[in-house]
């Protein structure tokens, strides 16, 4: 399990067009955020694919906390690692800061999380009812396993929210090649991207390799 706390003071910028498509689920979170400021907190599933997007959208809320002066607490499960053993007492420092003011906590790639990382995530959620508390977590929908299953389930059943992050539309593809390129991207080149499934990262992944390729356009013509 990796991971890290922090206190105000680091900020996290995420390029722009890692975010694009997301207005409603950052419109979600703003909302919980504030909630939480005023002393309600909450918990929210971000969910989908790999590459699509979640790291990016937790990074830029918790950049976000950070900025309203929330304590902000994160970590990650391992296929390789996990467990919890090196941030149990971390996550519990921090939220204990609570008592002080508004804690965001994340953890991250919870389909690979053991039985105590899972126990350890609905003590949190519990929390949230009674303290200043947002609780993160994001996952593929594959795999999974039936305790995961059940905590998303019971928290859920707590009132939860659970995000579902969807592939890039033909528009938002175009607009994150625009972004990426600084160049408008061409049919020729939106059919390759296609591709990509709507997946940000591959598509990323593609673009990148066609510049390593020397195939990237001049910066004032548009990119076939």
């Amino acid at each position: 399990m990796r991971g890290y706390a922090e206190f105000p003071g680091r900020e996290s910028a995420v390029p722009s067009h890692h975010l694009i498509g997301r207005a409603a689920e950052l419109a979600e979170l703003a909302l919980v955020l504030e909630e939480a400021a005023g002393g309600r907190g909450g918990t929210v599933f971000i969910e989908g694919e790999g590459g699509i997007g979640k790291t990016a959208l937790i990074t830029h809320v918790l950049g976000e906390a950070r900025r309203r002066g929330f304590g902000v607490v994160a970590s990650a499960a391992d296929e390789r690692e996990p467990g919890i053993e090196a941030t149990q007492a971390m996550l519990a420092a921090g939220v204990q800061r609570c008592a002080r003011g508004p804690v965001a906590v994340a953890v991250e790639d919870l389909q690979w999380a053991d039985a105590a990382t899972l126990a350890l995530v609905q003590r949190l959620a519990v929390r949230v009812a009674r303290d200043p508390l947002v609780v993160l977590c994001s996952r593929r929908l594959a795999p999974t396993s039936l305790e995961l299953g059940r905590l998303v389930a019971r928290t859920e059943g707590r009132g939860a929210r659970r995000l579902r992050l969807r592939p890039f539309s033909e528009a938002e593809l175009a607009g994150f090649a625009r972004s990426v390129v600084g160049a408008t991207p061409g049919p020729r080149l939106l059919a390759r991207l296609a591709r990509a499934g709507g997946n940000p990262l591959v598509a990323g992944e593609m673009l990148e390799a066609l510049r390593g390729g020397g195939l990237w356009p001049p910066a004032d013509q548009p990119w076939r």
